[in-house]
């Protein structure tokens, strides 16, 4: 698979609200600060994924400059990491958690 790369939150958040519900996985692209390319981080990815009941996999390095993350729809059965569920809770209070992470927080 190819990574995809997002210069910023807002467009990984647009990806989301498009394929949610009718992609089974991403694999999202990272530029390293030393590249000096424009790139999502990995803690605003993770707030993006969120809202969206997706969830982040293991890194693995592209090459010096990049990495990737997989990312996946959470699984229905699978419990939260106390961290994601304070930061899922700050998202909800922002309103900024879509119905489809609502429903995956339930």
């Amino acid at each position: 698979m190819k990574p995809k790369f997002f210069a910023k939150a807002s467009d990984f958040r647009k990806w989301l609200e498009k394929n949610h519900g009718k992609k089974t996985e991403l694999l999202v692209g990272y530029y390293k600060k030393k590249s000096g390319k424009p790139s999502i981080t990995w803690p605003e990815s993770v707030d993006q994924a969120l809202c969206y009941g997706w969830i982040d996999g293991i890194r693995r390095s592209l090459d010096e400059e990049s990495y990737t993350i997989r990312f996946t729809p959470r699984k229905e059965k699978s419990h939260w990491s106390a961290v994601n569920l304070k930061k899922y809770k700050l998202l909800n209070e922002q309103g900024l958690v879509h119905a489809a992470g609502q429903k995956a927080f339930s």
